[in-house]
Formats: C-alpha cells, sequence, structure tokens
C-alpha cells in the first residue's frame, strides 16, 4: 500500500491511514514470532518463517516520502496538508521500522516553521509524551522540537516533570530544559 498525502488529506484520515498502516506493521512483526517459534517442525514451516521476515523487513513506513528531497523541501516549505500529516504522526507516535528516522528527520523539517496556536499545543503533547515515556533514538530530536515550540506554560509542564518518582523521567526533563536553555 502507498502512503497517500495529498491536500485533501484531513487529519481524522491522517489519524486512521497511520493507524491502519501501524496495525499492519504490528502483525508482520508479529508474524515473525509465530513462525520463529515452528519454522523447525518442517521445510514448509521454515520457509513460512523466511517469508514472514522478508515481509517485514519490505515494510515501508507511513512516513517513507520524508526520505526522498522533495517530500522534505515540501515539509521546510510548510506545506499545510504535509505539515498536519506529520504532526499527525508525531502524535500517534508509531512504533515501526524506522519510525524514530522519520520522526527525528520531521521535527528537523518542521522546527523552523510557524504553527498555529493548536499545532503548538498538539506539538507541545508530543514534546510531554516523549518526556513521559521511554528513551529512544529519536529523543534529541523531541529536545530540539521542544526549543520550537517553548511557551511559558509548557515551561512549567516541563519542570514539573522533575518532580517525578521516575527517575527516568526528571532525567528527560532536566535534559530538555537545558536543552531549551542553551
Amino acid at each position: 500500500m502507498r502512503w497517500r498525502c495529498g491536500s485533501d488529506t484531513s487529519r481524522v484520515s491522517d489519524y486512521d491511514d497511520i493507524k491502519k498502516q501501524s496495525g499492519r506493521f504490528g502483525g508482520l512483526h508479529q508474524r515473525i514470532h509465530e513462525t520463529f517459534q515452528r519454522r523447525s517442525e518442517s521445510p514448509a514451516a521454515w520457509a513460512a518463517w523466511e517469508q514472514a521476515c522478508r515481509d517485514f523487513h519490505s515494510y515501508e513506513s507511513p512516513m517513507r516520502f520524508i526520505e526522498s528531497a522533495d517530500g522534505r523541501r515540501r515539509l521546510r516549505e510548510g506545506d499545510p496538508a504535509l505539515v498536519e500529516h506529520a504532526i499527525a504522526f508525531l502524535e500517534l507516535d508509531p512504533y515501526v521500522f524506522r519510525s524514530g528516522y522519520a520522526k527525528a528527520a520531521i521535527i528537523r523539517c518542521i522546527k523552523r516553521l510557524s504553527f498555529t496556536h493548536a499545532q503548538i499545543q498538539r506539538l507541545q503533547g508530543v514534546v510531554l509524551r516523549a518526556l513521559d515515556k521511554c528513551d529512544r533514538q529519536e529523543f534529541r530530536a523531541y529536545c530540539r522540537l521542544a526549543a520550537a515550540v517553548d511557551s511559558p506554560a509548557f515551561d512549567t509542564r516541563i519542570r514539573e516533570r522533575l518532580n517525578s518518582p521516575d527517575s527516568a523521567v526528571r532525567r528527560r526533563a532536566r535534559y530538555v530544559l537545558d536543552y531549551m536553555d542553551n
């Protein structure tokens, strides 16, 4: 399935499409685990496992277009449909093959754009969820995004996390605040 991203794409359909693609990825990943358990039973079982691996590795992320020069250019220029699509992808935070690279690329492209108030709030929510979740490859990009959408209220919400019972959340909050201070 090829990813659609045109000017007629609505926020709801972005969410639905990204969820559908992410669900497909999850199913491919699950199929590897299921076939792995039975791969030594027969040559056919081995072939099924190999096919599951090929299918998994051939999966294309819903944000694959961001790897093209044209996609990055359009996003940096602020193509409204593409920006909306990218924000929806960051909000949904699918964890699929190469999604961390796609999220970091999106943030590099959009961090200098002018956003609407609603978009700023949504992107602040993206950063706060990243603080509350786990350490991933793209965390530094979330720090850059935090600096791009900073506000006094947002700063306060980050500082609240310095009192979290979870030491990892405190560490990530400190890292974001240090990044924003520089």
